[in-house]
């Protein structure tokens, strides 16, 4: 019963995490961290968050993105700076070890889904 649980508990994320990881990205782009949450915060929603380091910074990687997926493969994408203005969805940068001194080479590749 327990494992049953704890499987349950982590399974349901490696969906969301394949659709982050299968994103195409530029060759050269650092990965620091993944993270996948279920968040019933406003309404029932996914939030997946990699954060990833381009020494051609977000704009770059945002245009190689876009130009290098499907539109299907881009369904609930966001690509954007990591340090940019907070809002209630800001990656948080006290979540990841960012050296900010290269603060404009940081970005954030979401995956965002909402129940309805």
């Amino acid at each position: 019963m327990i494992v049953t649980l704890v499987a349950a508990t982590l399974l349901w994320k490696i969906p969301f995490y394949l659709k982050l990881k299968s994103i195409n990205t530029p060759d050269g782009c650092e990965e620091i961290a993944t993270k996948i949450e279920l968040s019933d915060v406003y309404w029932l929603h996914i939030i997946g968050n990699s954060v990833i380091k381009y020494d051609g910074g977000s704009s770059a990687v945002k245009e190689y993105v876009l130009q290098n997926n499907s539109e299907a493969k881009l369904e609930n994408i966001s690509v954007y700076p990591f340090f940019r203005d907070w809002d209630d969805y800001t990656v948080s940068p006290y979540d990841y070890e960012i050296d900010e001194s290269d603060k404009d080479k940081y970005v954030v590749i979401e995956y965002f889904y909402k129940f309805e």
